[in-house]
């Protein structure tokens, strides 16, 4: 925290960890940066070979370009959170009219797709991708057809907007884990790694004060903690 300098600043706090369907030893490690360019997780990850699964940030797309035979996924759980947000605004006004809206729709899609992956997890990985196949990939496809018909019929305003255009334009990275059984569909195992964090961040807004470290007027300097995933 001393080496950022200004007060006020923000910090990043990095998590990497194992895929949640490696369980007998995961691994999950926490990685302090001053800031959330892409030149940190392309440094972290460049003897890596394999699939990071992450939210839709361009930084990992870069990742996946400028470093061989690594492959980004996307997590399905940040488009679902659009879709979410969305129908949880129009249900203080019609909760009739939400459930009639796009987002609702696509909710509800998507939850169908979630609770076949689930019946999946405790197979092994060759059984899940197969299951997948067969089950989810033409649940996958249909979803996004009608996305993208949902596109060209919405505003381009809001939250479900915002749903719909990451679920087109992350449609290849949202992908991936039909193509590999240790994949999951998101990075939710990621986020609640980060979840210490979360809870102590407000007790530690003010850990450097005026005792520990001094400035010309006496006041507290502060060092809000952002959180990034890998």
């Amino acid at each position: 925290l001393h080496k950022n300098g200004k007060p006020g600043s923000k910090s990043y706090m990095w998590v990497h960890r194992s895929g949640e369907f490696y369980r007998e030893r995961p691994i999950v490690l926490f990685e302090y940066q001053p800031g959330r360019d892409h030149r940190f997780p392309l440094e972290f990850y460049k003897d890596f070979h394999g699939i990071l699964v992450t939210d839709g940030l361009s930084q990992y797309h870069l990742v996946e370009k400028k470093l061989d035979g690594v492959t980004n996924a996307n997590c399905w759980v940040h488009a679902r959170r659009f879709f979410a947000d969305a129908v949880k605004a129009a249900s203080r006004g019609d909760p009739d009219t939400a459930k009639r809206s796009t987002a609702y729709q696509a909710l509800l899609r998507i939850s169908s797709i979630y609770k076949i992956e689930e019946s999946l997890k405790e197979l092994t990985s060759e059984e899940r991708l197969k299951a997948r196949k067969q089950s989810i990939a033409p649940l996958i496809d249909e979803y996004f057809a009608w996305i993208k018909e949902q596109a060209l019929l919405t505003l381009p305003k809001g939250k479900t907007s915002e749903g719909i255009a990451y679920c087109v334009n992350q449609e290849k990275y949202m992908r991936v884990f039909l193509e590999n059984g240790d994949v999951p569909m998101d990075n939710s195992a990621s986020e609640r790694a980060l979840r210490p964090f979360c809870i102590g961040r407000k007790n530690w807004l003010f850990c450097i004060t005026a005792s520990s470290r001094s400035t010309p007027s006496g006041a507290s300097v502060r060092f809000p903690l952002w959180l990034r995933r890998s």
